[in-house]
């Protein structure tokens, strides 16, 4: 049975985001990693916390489907 994955923002004014997607089949190494360069590279370009986390979920996402 494949189970979705939900991450969560805790942001220090207490609220809370949820991001779901689905599973990836396969055996992956270092997402974490991915995920925190990406949401890094993205506040670096001026992002708003939020939405470089929903945009390097994206693309973690992509990546991992490829």
């Amino acid at each position: 049975m494949t189970h979705g994955v939900v991450d969560v923002l805790c942001t220090g004014r207490g609220t809370f985001q949820e991001f779901r997607h689905a599973r990836q089949p396969g055996a992956f190494h270092g997402t974490g990693c991915a995920l925190s360069a990406l949401i890094t590279g993205y506040m670096a370009k001026g992002e708003p916390l939020q939405r470089a986390v929903a945009r390097g979920e994206r693309v973690l996402q992509t990546m991992m489907s490829s």
